[in-house]
């Protein structure tokens, strides 16, 4: 059977950039995170020419307490909704929790961030689905993905439909 697993909710694409200690110095003197920063100044000091312009991997989810999760059939019927969290299918992993300075800019956005389309050979089995939380930075958690029986199904993702409602910017607290 074929379904369509939809994540979404309130939550973010997060860009991390490693800073210096001079650079996250003059962020935190410079009120990066009460937005008292302009977006060139920032990106002088990281030296790019736009802020999302970076090497390092993105994470993009939904915050766990906005997240909603819809699971249908191939006959586009809901077989499935989660709003309420069970906390005890959760697999989390931490990044960015290392002891160094980073800078996290979150694209703060509303909208589907994942579509999977799978296919089983069973019926859909709601105690089979577990989240993937990451935690960014010991600061921001999204879930970033799912397993189903132990398949996290990344070949068969896509990007859903978010709209950005602005920008956050949070320095690791070193």
């Amino acid at each position: 059977m074929k379904y369509t697993i939809t994540i979404g909710g309130r939550g973010s694409e997060v860009i991390t950039h490693k800073l210096t200690e001079e650079q996250h110095n003059t962020f935190k003197e410079g009120g990066v995170e009460e937005d008292q920063m302009e977006h060139d100044k920032i990106n002088d000091l990281l030296e790019l020419e736009y802020l999302f312009d970076d090497t390092e991997p993105r994470y993009m989810g939904a915050y766990l307490d906005s997240l909603y999760l819809q699971v249908k059939d191939e006959n586009d019927e809901v077989v499935f909704t989660q709003e309420v969290i069970d906390y005890d299918k959760i697999i989390s992993d931490e990044v960015y929790c290392d002891g160094n300075h980073y800078l996290f800019i979150e694209d703060y956005s509303k909208g589907d961030f994942w579509v999977y389309n799978i296919e089983l050979e069973e019926e859909f089995d709601k105690d089979k689905l577990v989240l993937e939380l990451t935690d960014i930075g010991c600061r921001i958690d999204l879930v970033t993905g799912i397993s189903y029986d132990g398949n996290k199904f990344e070949d068969v993702r896509d990007y859903g439909d978010t709209s950005s409602k602005g920008f956050y910017f949070n320095l690791s607290d070193n």
